[in-house]
């Protein structure tokens, strides 16, 4: 089978916001401290001392008629959920409901669907109908204490919190009886074809075509690499230098790398994982299968697509979707002082969670080799490959590692930045409420080994909400990597 352009995490779009916009009372709810404590003392006592007063910010509020509530995906791709024709208003109004697992993120609450396996972001307003629904108020009793505080009708705000609880139950955030069940499952999801299963006859064939074999490590994966090519063989052993192992251990993983029918194949244990038809993409695709293998073999709770860059004063993680200009800004700090750690993938593991990174030489896409150039003298001379999605790309050298039998522990993050390459624009570090870091952080893109669970969610809120959290707009390097010196000193 021919798998284009595998990678590992790629735009796994899984974060939405939440919820409600009015004309009326949002506005006052969001502006008047007397309104929030209005509500928020006709909720039970164990969860007025954890309310905090309303802000305006995720607050969606519209001018001119009283609006239906919305739920907006905040992912760019994602389609509009339509709105819910008809609301059986008695039913929704008097039964108490039974909520989805939530955590608190800096006062946000980021409530958690197993059955659709989404988080969702709600906003201030949308929160306080949550609090109370949990707290075993049914809607008709928040609706009362809405009408209470802010002198709307009764009917108007009770057919918006009908909608939303509507809407939260399509969402599998609100348990009925009808709602279908989610089994868990056990199985790793992490691309099957990389799996352990050894094709023994065809490993024998293909150790006979092969004619040379190194041994490399990237993360828990631990591999021989035979080619049958000896231009091949140099080309992707200096894509893979930095990663030789020179201890004793052996290791029973085979990549084997041949030329089939007019086509470059890639077999792992015997079996063919991936192909490609000119020479040119050998070695994007082998890059691109390390990826997915090392993060499959590796014992971790989740793989976010993220660079790494270590610092003196500090470590800092660059998270966007691709083209943000993430991996030209890597090589800047790298030339900046910066020691390299990963490009494209990261994973998160041990207790409490550290980052390590997938440690492949890091790739500049064509848009971006002049401005590289500046910073590496000799990158104009480096080899251009093609990969899969057709563009073009080099790759930097990589600083030498020894790839020694001791696992490496990975570090801990302090900084999390989200760059954004713009023309022409000031170089601006902006600071991120780590919800909506959290929001960035997954549309950027991220994996789970099996099925996303309460304890992952818990593990990962309680990991970024240690981290400082930041945009950075930037169209000159030099100037964005100074400001990231300053921020991480």
């Amino acid at each position: 089978m021919h798998h284009k352009g595998m990678q590992v995490v790629r735009a796994v779009q899984r974060l939405y916001a939440l919820g409600i916009a009015h004309s009326g009372f949002t506005d006052e709810l969001a502006k008047n401290s007397m309104v929030s404590r209005a509500l928020l003392h006709s909720l039970p006592d164990s969860r007025q001392t954890k309310n905090k007063a309303i802000s305006d910010r995720n607050a969606t509020c519209t001018k001119g008629r009283h609006q239906r509530l919305r739920y907006t995906p905040l992912c760019p791709d994602a389609p509009l959920y339509k709105r819910p024709r008809t609301v059986n208003r008695q039913a929704a109004s008097v039964i108490p409901a039974t909520l989805s697992p939530d955590f608190e993120l800096d006062g946000d609450i980021i409530a958690f669907s197993k059955s659709s396996q989404n988080l969702y972001l709600l906003n201030p307003s949308a929160g306080l109908i949550w609090r109370g629904l949990k707290d075993g108020l049914t809607v008709s009793d928040v609706s009362d204490a809405l009408a209470e505080a802010t002198g709307h009708s009764k009917d108007a705000i009770l057919d918006d919190c009908n909608r939303l609880i509507d809407d939260w139950q399509r969402a599998g955030l609100i348990a009925t009886p009808s709602s279908a069940r989610h089994d868990a499952t056990s199985k790793d999801s992490r691309h099957a074809w990389w799996d352990d299963t050894p094709s023994g006859s065809q490993s024998r064939i293909l150790a006979k075509r092969t004619r040379v074999s190194r041994e490399y490590r990237l993360l828990d994966f631990r591999f021989n690499l035979r080619t049958a090519d000896s231009q091949l063989d140099v080309e992707v052993h200096d894509l893979l230098a930095h990663l030789r192992c020179t201890g004793s251990k052996a290791t029973d993983n085979t990549i084997d790398l041949c030329r089939d029918d007019g086509s470059w194949r890639l077999y792992y244990n015997g079996r063919a994982v991936d192909e490609c038809m000119t020479a040119e993409s050998v070695v994007p695709m082998v890059h691109g299968n390390l990826v997915i293998a090392a993060y499959k073999k590796t014992d971790c709770l989740l793989a976010l697509h993220a660079a790494a860059v270590l610092g003196e004063g500090g470590n800092v993680l660059l998270a966007g979707v691709p083209g943000s200009g993430k991996s030209t800004l890597t090589a800047a700090l790298m030339a900046g002082g910066f020691h390299y750690c990963a490009d494209d993938t990261v994973v998160l593991a041990g207790d409490p969670l550290r980052v390590r990174g997938i440690r492949t030489r890091l790739g500049i896409k064509e848009g971006s080799w002049g401005v590289v150039a500046s910073l590496w003298p000799g990158f104009e001379s480096l080899p251009g490959y093609i990969r899969a999605d057709g563009q073009r790309i080099r790759y930097l050298p990589a600083p030498a590692q020894e790839a020694n039998e001791a696992d490496d522990p990975g570090f801990l993050a302090g900084v999390l930045v989200f760059p954004r390459f713009e023309e022409g624009a000031d170089t601006l570090m902006r600071p991120l409420q780590r919800a909506d870091a959290l929001v960035r952080l997954t549309q950027s893109g991220y994996d789970v080994p099996n099925e996303l669970n309460a304890d992952i969610v818990s593990a990962m809120i309680s990991w970024i909400s240690n981290l400082q959290c930041f945009e950075l707009t930037y169209s000159d390097v030099k100037a964005a990597v100074a400001m990231i010196h300053n921020t991480v000193s």
